[in-house]
Formats: structure tokens, sequence, C-alpha cells
């Protein structure tokens, strides 16, 4: 597998991701789908387990084609993986002091010139790594890339009350960067922090002029951020002493030593519709039912 792309700073945006179907867009710039660049996408965990089969469902569901998952898990109790391609789990001997050496420690780790963010209380609809990669591939001078806008979903499967989607927030939404790994590097990866350590990376790249925000289009939204996906949340945190201590202790739900398998996401996608057919236009949310659906008739399966 490649551990070096083409020189894609300068390719033309491809039409399909201004709007409409886009799940099986490339950047005209490659001329065949070989040419793409991998993309590892970096998973930080402390034994979330069914929060993790989520995520492999969504990294699962993704139609870019050169990908690969890397999930970092440092509870006491180890998590297995019957063979999944394109997926590796690590279990590391210790806990980290702090979230943003577990992430540097990923960072190091990849080998793939592409890395995003996959945060393991979050969601990603199929198209995320498309749309991500052809944004960084045409923006000019771009190292990294994020949307401006993400779903905000609230509520657990299966608990009174359902699962809501509220709308597109507009925010910093750190957990749906993707950016050229080198490059990251140079800039110091990620400081030894609980909280706030990817918000300063990307200010790192905001600063050196290296950050694209992808331009609205709301029926193309493709990050899902979750509310209360656990006793605490690690965005409700303020003292970073604290935040490492509670936010390991409270965000734990073991598997019992059954291997990580992906999730069913129909219940999610349903929700994310749902949501979508009450903020979107008509036409924009036809074109995102028809990207979405073919998922969804997929994850029923």
């Amino acid at each position: 597998m490649p551990d070096a792309s083409p020189d894609i700073r300068h390719s033309s945006f491809p039409p399909a991701c201004a709007g409409g179907d886009i799940r099986h867009s490339r950047p005209r710039a490659a001329r065949s789908e070989a040419e793409l660049p991998w993309v590892t996408c970096l998973c930080p965990t402390y034994g979330r387990f069914e929060r993790l089969r989520d995520v492999l469902a969504c990294f699962l569901a993704q139609t870019y084609p050169h990908k690969r998952l890397l999930i970092l898990n440092d509870a006491p109790e180890p998590l297995t993986l019957k063979k999944t391609p394109g997926v590796r789990v690590i279990n590391g001997p210790d806990p980290y002091p702090t979230l943003g050496e577990k992430r540097q420690s990923l960072l190091e780790a990849a080998q793939a010139p592409v890395v995003a963010h996959w945060d393991d209380d979050d969601l990603y609809l199929p198209w995320h790594l498309t749309r991500c990669v052809a944004a960084l591939w045409g923006a000019r001078g771009a190292k990294c890339v994020k949307a401006r806008g993400a779903w905000f979903m609230v509520g657990r499967k299966g608990e009174g009350g359902g699962l809501q989607v509220r709308g597109i927030r507009h925010n910093v939404f750190e957990g749906q960067m993707v950016f050229f790994r080198e490059r990251a590097l140079a800039h110091g990866g990620y400081p030894p922090w609980h909280s706030g350590q990817a918000r300063h990376l990307l200010g790192k790249f905001h600063r050196a002029g290296e950050l694209y925000k992808i331009p609205d289009s709301m029926d193309l939204t493709s990050y899902v951020y979750r509310w209360g996906q656990g006793v605490t949340h690690i965005s409700a945190l303020k003292n970073r002493e604290e935040s490492g201590r509670v936010f390991r202790h409270a965000n734990r739900d073991f598997g019992d030593g059954r291997p990580l398998t992906p999730a069913d996401l129909t219940p999610y996608w349903s929700a994310v519709l749902k949501g979508a057919h009450k903020t979107l236009s008509k036409d924009d949310y036809g074109r995102f039912e028809e990207n979405l659906c073919p998922s969804v008739s997929e994850a029923a399966r």
C-alpha cells in the first residue's frame, strides 16, 4: 500500500462535491482509483465497546476505497476484533495521561499520507471521506479540511425518547478534520492535553493559512455530532486534570470478551433522515435522501 500521495494541491475541485450525488465521485487529478491517497482514520478510545461498534460500521460503510481504521485502546480490558480488512486495534499496556498524547501516538503510528479524525462517540455518513479528500485535493494550498457544520444528535439508541437529530449546528467540530499527516507532525501534532488538543492543532493549520473550510452544502453534511453518549461528555468538562480522571472512568462499556463487530446503523440513519426532512429544503432533502437511502437499505440487510 502506498505511503505517499501525488502532488494534489493544485488539482481542480470536482463538480460533484458542490452538490448532488457524491458517493462515487473522485478528484479530477486522479485518473484512476489507484491514484487516490490512502487515508487512515484515527480512533482513540477507552473501552467504549458499543460506541466502537457504531464507528466501525461507519468506517466500513464509507464509499472511499483506500482507507484504514486504527483504534487505540488503553483501558485495562483489551479489545478484540475478528479479522476485518483495513481495521487494526492496538491495546496499550497502560493508560495515556491525556487524550492529546493518545492522539499523538496514533498520528505517529499512521502510515498513510492523509489522516482523519474518527471519534469514538460520533457518526460519519458514508460519503464523509470521499467529500473531505476531494476538498483536500481541490483547495489550493490546503493541508487540512473540515466542514463548517454538523448534524446534532441527542438521545441514545434503545432508550426512552429515542434518537433525535436537531438540525445542523455550526461550530468548530474538530471531529471531522482530515489532513496531511506529515504537515500535522511539522506543526507539532497534538499537545499533551485532555481537552482542547484537536482545536489547538486545527488552530495551527488556520494560522498557517492551510485550513480550508468546506463551504456549506447542507445536503452533503456528513458528520453527526452526538451529545450524551456517556455518563459525561468531554466538552462539558472544564478542569483538565479532572477531565482525564472522570472521563476515563465514566465512559466505559465493556464487551465482556466479545469481539468488536459492526453495529446496525439503521436507527441512526433513520433519525438523521427525519432530522434532515425537517431541516433541509425539498430539493436538498431529495439529494440527501438519494445519497443516504442506499446505506439505510444496506444496513438493514
